[in-house]
């Protein structure tokens, strides 16, 4: 969704006006619009948005074992480490025999001690 602002980051393409291209850096007087995400806003003050939580309440990116911490300290993190089984999954892909083995999951080698998480120096 487009909101029109004078000092939004978007304008309407000049030959598609369906479309949004990002501003230029120093370009003023035109049309510019803020986007928005779509779905629904609960207790929307007219300019702050925050992004619904999940139903269920989880983020499974806080669910691996690697500096896990409570849903006291870190919202979303499950009742304990691994404890959602798409992670479990994840964790559990390295066979046992393999000393170590990384993932197409971005930047994070597996231990075969199958429940330690660790990041490498090569991510940094």
């Amino acid at each position: 969704m487009r909101v029109p602002d004078p000092h939004g980051p978007y304008k309407k393409h000049p030959t598609e006006p369906r479309l949004m291209v990002a501003r230029e850096p120093g370009e003023f007087g035109g049309e510019y619009y803020r986007l928005m995400p779509e779905g629904t806003l609960t207790h929307w003050d007219g300019l702050t948005v925050t992004v619904n939580r999940d139903a269920e309440g989880l983020d499974l990116n806080r669910n691996f074992p690697t500096n896990w911490r409570g849903e006291h300290e870190q919202l979303g993190a499950g009742p304990y480490p691994t404890s959602e089984p798409e992670v479990r999954a994840m964790v559990d892909l390295p066979a046992p025999d393999r000393p170590v083995s990384h993932s197409t999951a971005g930047c994070w080698p597996f231990n075969a001690a199958r429940d330690f998480l660790f990041t490498s120096s090569a991510c940094q």
